[in-house]
């Protein structure tokens, strides 16, 4: 399953950011791989989004907290 080391991945990722943080992340490299890319540039696609915790959206930027 295409899926599952970034759902192992945001299961560790949580643990450094919080939940919200963890299940955005996930969620947006699961549709870049539903879009057609392939995991490592869904990953770095997403990656480049973010700066320092934030991320940029066509809303502006916002901050994730940890819980």
């Amino acid at each position: 399953m295409a899926i599952k080391p970034f759902v192992d991945y945001g299961l560790k990722e949580v643990a450094l950011t919080s939940y919200e943080h963890a299940l955005t992340e996930i969620a947006a490299m699961a549709y870049l791989l539903g879009k057609g890319f392939d995991q490592q540039t869904a990953y770095k696609t997403f990656e480049s989004w973010e700066v320092n915790e934030m991320f940029e959206t066509e809303y502006g930027r916002f901050k994730m907290n940890k819980y």
